[in-house]
């Protein structure tokens, strides 16, 4: 609808065809009369608001024989509202640089704009002013002319500012944790009984200490293995036997030890590794009895060979040292490896948060909780009063960034809830801590709450250059949503339409975020992606009035009436402040006649 660009004969609009003094002989006046032919051309018809002004496009085509030598023309366009008059420039003709003018039509465009200072100028009138002059001489003017223009689209305005509070990672795992321990047992060549050496030795009493001190297990991993020698057949049953024998002297040991949990609720998982060059290998690199000549010789046998795992096994047997691999490297290999996952000991949420408030008292020592633990109790508490206290000693504690950072975060959620100077003051708080948190360590979640804290005071420009400098700090998933939510916001501002839109897209999932989007996609004219994004919006949050409005705004561009008048009339029943802006609202103007308009807005 906005983007039609509009022809008009000046004169043809004006209220009274007497503009000017017509003095016979005057060259200045005959220009004047000449130039009620003239063509107008304004992009965008309806003056629209992007970012903080509003900007146009004008085309101006003269007609033939109307500029002479050593003589000017100018175009002035006003935008008047209220009694005040802006005079937005001019555009010139100067005669003497068009010397083809009676053959040929003269033309020129240029952009004009001017700021938008405030919902005074959405109602006002778009005038043009002919001047005719001599070359430093006296000149003559018509008087305004109406282009038919009613005022500006504000429509970008209607984006909403959203403010999120990014915490620092605490770093603390509440759940399960397992503290792996290992045993290596081995067997003799070509055997899979359990040697009474290894049983009765250091390998076999660590096992049994072990289970004598009940362990919470929750599973034991027992990995088989065998030397390179040997038939595949008989390589694979020393494997799985190997770890059946430890499987089977566990479960012995724990009924020696009258193990408190039942045997069955210890998973064992019994591996067969066969046929594998790989702990050979890695065992090769560790020994020291052959040269890094020798060395490579193996190592060229086993990884330029296309044969199976037993003819290059019998190429390593033709090495003038193989006595030294079988003797001394093959042995170690013949093992069964047991993992066990025991159970890490662990405070309990509520423990955690007793030490940390007593801590916090100066009852208990700082060194109860490590940062992780403590910062863990902040996080879980709900109360932001609570939550400030515990990052305040933090930041007294332990000073890092972490707890500067997240105190910061709480000044930020509190501030959100507030307006006017608290909210302000609020965001100075958390600007402080944060200008701390950022000369311990440049996060990119400081810089996104920087960002958080600047839109708080309404300082967009420093908001603006924090989020891009945490963008590139590659922040982690959380972070980047929250300011992809908040840059996107700011963008359409700034009337980048495009770039808000891929922002938002990779924004969060909530309602205002999507809103934006819809918004975004209707400044830049996608409208059915628009559409489709405020619905989303909606099914979020169906009491999003805005959004519906949005939506009857999205339905008056695409004309689709039905669209327009369902959202208007769900806009009004949330919010009744939206009925007096629709009744001025430019975007509806080709409808204001029209009886779902009126239906709507009843």
């Amino acid at each position: 609808m906005n983007n039609i660009p509009s022809r008009i004969r000046l004169y043809g609009l004006a209220a009274s065809a007497a503009v000017l003094l017509v003095l016979p002989g005057c060259d200045l006046a005959r220009m004047l009369k000449k130039a009620k032919d003239q063509t107008v051309t304004v992009v965008p018809t309806t003056l629209e608001l992007h970012g903080d002004s509003v900007a146009f496009d004008v085309q101006v085509s003269l007609p033939t024989k109307m500029l002479k030598p050593n003589k000017i023309y100018a175009l002035s366009p006003n935008y008047m509202y209220g009694d005040q008059r802006l005079i937005l420039g001019e555009i010139v003709f100067k005669g003497n640089d068009y010397p083809m003018s009676d053959e040929k039509e003269p033309k020129s465009a240029k952009r004009f704009s001017f700021p938008y200072k405030g919902s005074a100028m959405d109602r006002g009138d778009l005038v043009f002013v002919g001047i005719a002059s001599n070359i430093g001489g006296k000149q003559k003017q018509t008087t305004d002319i109406s282009f038919g223009n009613k005022g500006v689209i504000t429509t970008s305005r209607l984006v909403r500012d959203v403010f999120y509070a990014s915490y620092a990672d605490h770093g603390y795992n509440d759940q399960e944790e397992f503290t792996p321990s290992t045993v290596k047992f081995y067997f003799e060549q070509g055997q899979d009984k359990l040697r009474d050496v290894e049983i009765k030795g250091d390998r076999g009493k660590l096992l049994g200490a072990f289970i004598a001190a009940k362990n919470p297990t929750r599973t034991v991993i027992i990995t088989g293995s065998h030397s390179p020698e040997g038939r595949e057949v008989r390589n694979y049953a020393l494997s799985e036997g190997r770890a059946k024998a430890i499987e089977k002297f566990y479960r012995d040991l724990m009924k020696k030890y009258t193990y408190k949990l039942k045997a069955d609720s210890i998973k064992f998982v019994t591996r067969s590794l066969v046929q594998d060059w790989k702990p050979f290998k890695d065992s090769l690199v560790k020994y020291n009895g052959l040269t890094t000549e020798q060395k490579a010789q193996v190592f060229t046998i086993i990884d330029g060979s296309t044969a199976d795992f037993a003819t290059t096994e019998l190429e390593l047997a033709k090495l003038p040292f193989y006595n030294q691999l079988l003797n001394e490297v093959y042995p170690k290999l013949r093992t069964a490896n047991t993992e066990i996952l025991d159970l890490k000991a662990k405070k309990t949420e509520a423990q955690i948060s007793i030490y940390a408030n007593e801590i916090v008292e100066g009852k208990r020592d700082i060194a109860s909780l490590n940062e992780a633990e403590f910062f863990f109790a902040a996080a879980k508490t709900p109360v932001l009063d609570e939550k400030k206290r515990l990052y305040q000693s933090a930041t007294k504690l332990r000073n890092s960034w972490k707890a500067h950072n997240n105190l910061a975060a709480v000044y930020i959620e509190q501030a959100m809830k507030l307006s006017g100077t608290d909210r302000i003051a609020l965001a100075d708080k958390a600007i402080t801590s944060l200008e701390i948190a950022k000369g311990l360590k440049e996060e990119p979640t400081v810089l996104a709450n920087l960002s958080a804290a600047y839109l708080l005071k309404g300082n967009t420009a420093k908001a603006a250059e924090n989020i891009s400098r945490a963008g590139q700090l590659r922040p982690d998933d959380v972070t980047r949503r929250n300011i992809n939510s908040m840059k996107g916001a700011l963008l359409i501002r700034l009337g980048k339409y495009p770039a808000a839109v891929a922002a938002l897209a990779e924004g969060n999932s909530q309602d205002l975020v999507s809103y934006n989007r819809g918004l975004a996609n209707l400044l830049a004219k996608n409208y059915d992606a628009a559409q489709s994004a405020l619905e989303e919006a909606l099914a979020v949050n169906p009491n999003l009035a805005v959004a519906q409005y949005a939506l009857a705004v999205t339905g008056a561009r695409k004309k689709d009436e039905a669209l327009m008048e369902r959202g208007l009339k769900a806009a009004i029943k949330l919010d009744d402040n939206l009925r007096a802006r629709a009744v001025n609202d430019l975007e509806f103007m080709n409808y204001f006649g029209a009886d779902n308009f009126k239906n709507a807005i009843k």
